[in-house]
């Protein structure tokens, strides 16, 4: 009985262990709790990164300064339609696409903005063209590497804390059955050493 049990005990126990990890994901860490259509992760410098539906594009903004509810509206320290995104300490470099709700399931890489975000002044900077991007980061001491939004994304999103469940989640398990063979294979001894117990079990 234990051995058949003990698949259904481990659908059981990652069940469960879902439900806490995405609990302290998001009232801990305040990071999505990797389901459903939306992933958001926060920043070093105080800002945080989120994605809807689809991950080709994203939003960069300030938690303090929007609803509790989860929901983000339109502010000077908001940038939504972000494609390609670079973070440097207190300053957010970014690639955006002014149109991107229109493009929203197409997975577009067309842009036609850029921005600095200055997470200090809580102040977004417009540029024409990357250059002019480029070289407001050369004076400011940074070299310009913009990445895919959904890219720098991970590099925030995944931290100790998902390794660490990752690794609970497949080391019970295999706790649970090393014990379970254990089990086994010392009551299989106890007979094979006392073979009167087996007759007395055999006995109706």
């Amino acid at each position: 009985m234990a051995s058949a049990l003990f698949p259904f005990m481990c659908v059981l126990f990652a069940g469960a262990w879902f439900v806490v990890y995405a609990s302290i994901n998001s009232l801990v860490f305040d990071r999505d709790p990797g389901l459903g259509d939306g992933w958001q992760t926060p920043l070093p410098n105080g800002y945080a990164l989120m994605m809807i539906d689809t991950t080709d594009q994203g939003t960069v903004y300030n938690p303090k300064t929007q609803g509790k509810d989860g929901s983000i509206s339109l502010r000077d320290d908001a940038v939504f339609g972000v494609r390609q995104l670079q973070v440097s300490q207190s300053l957010i470099f970014g690639a955006r696409d002014v149109g991107y709700f229109g493009r929203i399931g197409q997975e577009s890489k067309f842009v036609d903005s850029y921005f600095e975000l200055q997470t200090k002044q809580n102040k977004v900077i417009e540029f024409k063209s990357l250059e002019d991007l480029r070289n407001r980061a050369s004076s400011e001491g940074v070299t310009l590497n913009l990445r895919p939004f959904e890219a720098v994304f991970g590099d925030y999103r995944t931290t100790w804390f998902d390794y660490i469940s990752g690794l609970i989640l497949i080391v019970v398990p295999l706790i649970g059955f090393g014990l379970l063979v254990r089990w086994v294979w010392t009551i299989r001894r106890v007979r094979e050493d006392s073979p009167h117990l087996a007759t007395l079990e055999e006995t109706p």
